[in-house]
């Protein structure tokens, strides 16, 4: 008989929980004059990128706590682009200041959803966007995605 993995609720917490600081300080990097500087990947810049990353956090607290976005393959690539015109359109009021108070709520509603969840829960598995994983293991997609996306905006502010 196979042994089940148990998720670490404390590893999961502590993970989540590093990631205000770590986008506090990408933000702090960024300031307003580097708001509208070309990221890493061309069609974003700075700004938007971590508006992205505020609001995917908020996002995917929803696709953890309820049923995960799991399109059929063919349909991804045009989500892909809807999100690419979401964030351009979302994001042109955003300032340094509003995308940390809309990360911190992501992250706080992170943290909620994991207080909500027993172990069975977070051993459970789900797909996402075509990708299988444990519940415990989709609170990694946004600590991932934050520094993904820190990659691309640092190489962007460097770039001149």
């Amino acid at each position: 008989m196979a042994a089940t993995m148990t998720a670490d609720r404390a590893a999961i917490r502590a993970a989540v929980e590093s990631m205000s600081p770590d986008f506090a300080a990408l933000v702090g990097e960024i300031g307003e004059g580097g708001w509208k500087k070309k990221s890493s990947i061309p069609e974003w810049t700075c700004g938007q990128l971590a508006w992205h990353v505020a609001s995917s956090t908020t996002f995917l607290a929803g696709q953890i706590d309820g049923k995960p976005l799991n399109p059929p393959a063919f349909l991804r690539p045009l989500l892909y682009k809807v999100s690419e015109f979401r964030v351009r359109l979302l994001s042109r009021k955003a300032t340094p200041a509003s995308v940390l108070t809309d990360f911190d709520a992501g992250k706080n509603r992170l943290l909620s959803v994991l207080a909500s969840l027993d172990d069975d829960a977070l051993n459970t598995s789900t797909t996402m966007m075509g990708n299988t994983h444990t519940v415990g293991e989709m609170f990694q997609v946004p600590v991932d995605h934050l520094a993904e996306h820190a990659a691309h905006i640092r190489a962007g502010l460097k770039s001149a």
